[in-house]
């Protein structure tokens, strides 16, 4: 191999792709200095949730989508007409900011309204944030519950985390039914079997003899 075809087909795709590599570099540089928070989320760096020692975990105000108190709105609003509060299907987890219910009831009623949510909340996170979302005024507040699994978040935050300890019952007898009812790994373990059941497609009835109404 001469040193032309040398040059042609090893040094110059090795240029290339060297110079190739430094645009990237730069472009991902600037990104980094223009839009640090979406080059943070780019990277995975940042979290939607952050510890709370009263919540348990509270959203991360750092995160691009939050506004300053740290929940997913475009912005604080001057005047609040409604609030949404719930877990992550209020939060709109996996779909866009403005695919949110509480997005999408703004552009319904066109009136304000603030999402108040993050994911793995229950209705025990709600009552803490309840002066909180008095203090946006709002005229209405709706809160969104999700029997799924919020009765399981509600028990395990009172009973097995330690938290809101005046929520305990005082009732023996609902004592003894709570005990009976199993640790918190279990009943995970079940709420997890009843979710995945109801994910599977339901099977079509079998027809009955010709002329018999099914029941």
């Amino acid at each position: 191999m001469d040193s032309r075809t040398f040059k042609r087909r090893v040094l110059l795709p090795l240029l290339t792709l060297g110079i190739t590599l430094l645009a990237i570099e730069l472009v991902l540089q600037a990104f980094a200095f223009l839009a640090p928070r979406y080059y943070e989320l780019l990277r995975g760096t940042i979290a939607v949730s952050v510890p709370d020692p009263r919540l348990g975990t509270r959203p991360n105000p750092a995160h691009p989508e939050h506004d300053e108190r740290g929940f997913r709105n475009a912005s604080i609003p001057s005047k609040v007409a409604i609030v949404g509060i719930g877990d992550s299907q209020t939060y709109g987890l996996g779909v866009r900011r403005e695919a949110a219910w509480p997005q999408q009831l703004e552009t319904l009623v066109r009136q304000p309204v603030y999402n108040v949510a993050n994911p793995g909340w229950g209705p025990t996170q709600s009552l803490l944030l309840f002066d909180e979302v008095l203090a946006l005024e709002p005229r209405l507040i709706i809160q969104a519950f999700y029997s799924g699994n919020d009765f399981y978040d509600a028990y395990v935050t009172v009973y097995d985390a330690g938290q809101f300890p005046e929520l305990r019952t005082t009732n023996p007898r609902d004592s003894s039914l709570i005990a009976a009812a199993g640790t918190p790994a279990a009943l995970k373990s079940e709420l997890g079997e009843i979710q995945a059941a109801f994910r599977r497609p339901w099977a079509r009835p079998a027809a009955g003899p010709p002329g018999v109404a099914g029941r």
